[in-house]
């Protein structure tokens, strides 16, 4: 029998978000939350998930789908016919959980759970002869979280929801973190007798906790001090409010390690990029994902910057927006720049106004500085293009090469029809559409002749 499996509960509504879509399909560092949390597990390799789904079931497993394409996971969906709680979600997904040995249960909707802590938490409960492993937290404001309950042995024996606390429990600011570890055979004994309670007559999983205790089993905590990991926002507001203290903290952290953020409260950089030292980054700057700036580059304002490098010493100017791409040493981009996936531009390229590369390579020292599409093309060193110049790439079905071999001069408002090679230091007369293979350091002039005629109607 397989040892463990994670079972990720996705199958809530979110109500109070006032939203056609999913909860887990929200988006929080410009991902899907239940995608923040599979790239976490994908790092503790367990290879078995087990999803539960719900509300608009089908747009979660797309997402999900699309995700693991390349990756080999054994994901498995269970459809929560009764959205009761998450002891129903549990209780639906028996027929699942129970061909692993351990489950580890963790809500889909908790954006900020960090690789740290669910190792801790394995390693935790691999270390001891456990039944029950709850992720908690100490806090000063205990808000509506359930509260851990101990016996005077400060054995765990219970999780109390806030609404229905006693006397002194109400002291109690250990709260219950929403994520557990469980013996299966253990969890699966303890969900069968659950009852519903409160208005909405629903089945908690944290009943299962008290009737482990209740069978002798073993229950103990991972407790945390950082709130932001367990809070799953249930509105709107508290998402962005959440989103917004985490690009806070990581600006803040970034600025400690020598990067000089110029607005951190208007900085919104992934806790997974990358920045050195002396790189200045400048109000409304968008930085996700594994993007690893160089030092002593210049970024923003107003740019996006997704899973691409920059390297040293460059600099990307206002509203330029770079995706999967690298920028090399001493490149200048922008202002109005787009740069698309599998792009390479430089060392000391510059991209200027409103020009746009794609899937390219753009060689060093090469510009192409305004008002061009450069698509499909693999460009060699020092080559200039023409305001206005389009590679034509597509031809309705394929997508065809341009190759722009170094010194050539791209003359304005050119089309280069590809497949099509120019030559090194070639000439291309501005104006020229380009059907066929230049030489090197030839001239090439494709234009009509211009014609003057007198005009037949006067004005």
């Amino acid at each position: 029998m397989p040892d463990k499996a994670v079972l990720i509960l996705a199958a809530g509504l979110g109500t109070r978000m006032k939203s056609d879509i999913p909860k887990v399909l929200h988006t929080f560092d410009n991902k899907p939350l239940i995608i923040r949390l599979l790239e976490k597990i994908e790092k503790l390799k367990i290879k078995n998930i087990i999803i539960v789904v719900g509300y608009k079931a089908e747009f979660v497993v797309d997402v999900v789908k699309k995700w693991n394409a390349n990756k080999g996971f054994n994901i498995v969906f269970v459809y929560q016919k009764l959205l009761k709680g998450s002891g129903q979600a549990v209780v639906e997904s028996a027929k699942e959980i129970k061909k692993f040995e351990d489950i580890f249960i963790i809500s889909g909707d908790i954006p900020l759970i960090s690789l740290k802590t669910l190792k801790g938490m394995l390693r935790n409960y691999d270390n001891k002869k456990i039944d029950a492993l709850i992720l908690t937290a100490t806090v000063s404001d205990t808000k509506s979280y359930g509260r851990i309950i101990r016996d005077n042995n400060k054995n765990v024996k219970a999780i109390v929801e806030a609404d229905e606390l006693k006397g002194d429990e109400k002291l109690i600011n250990e709260i219950n973190g929403g994520v557990y570890i469980f013996k299966t055979k253990k969890l699966l004994e303890a969900i069968r007798d659950l009852k519903p309670k409160g208005l909405k007559k629903e089945y908690y999983l944290t009943d299962a906790i008290e009737n482990i205790y209740k069978s002798g089993g073993k229950i103990d905590t991972f407790i945390i001090s950082d709130e932001d990991e367990i809070s799953g926002p249930n509105s709107k507001k508290e998402l962005n409010e959440l989103e917004k203290r985490y690009y806070m903290k990581n600006a803040i952290k970034l600025g400690e390690e020598g990067v000089s953020i110029k607005s951190p409260e208007f900085s919104y950089i992934s806790e997974t990029v990358e920045i050195a030292r002396d790189t200045i980054i400048y109000p409304d700057t968008h930085i996700y994902g594994n993007s690893k700036i160089g030092k002593n580059c210049s970024i923003g304002p107003y740019v996006i910057i997704e899973d691409s490098i920059i390297k040293d010493n460059c600099t990307i100017k206002p509203f330029s927006y770079i995706s999967k791409s690298v920028i090399r040493e001493g490149s200048i981009v922008g202002p109005f720049s787009h740069i698309r996936p599998e792009s390479d531009i430089g060392p000391d390229a510059k991209i200027g106004n409103f020009s746009e590369i794609k899937k390219s390579k753009i060689g060093k020292g090469s510009k192409v500085p305004h008002l061009s599409y450069i698509g499909d093309c693999e460009m060699g060193e020092k080559v200039n293009i023409g305001a206005g110049t389009i590679t034509c790439n597509y031809d309705g079905v394929k997508k065809h090469k341009t190759t722009i071999n170094s010194g050539a001069f791209i003359g304005s408002n050119t089309n280069l029809v590809a497949p099509v090679r120019i030559g090194k230091n070639a000439l291309i007369g501005a104006g020229s559409t380009i059907t066929i293979d230049i030489p090197d350091n030839k001239l090439a002039i494709a234009r009509s002749r211009e014609v003057i005629k007198e005009k037949k109607r006067k004005v």
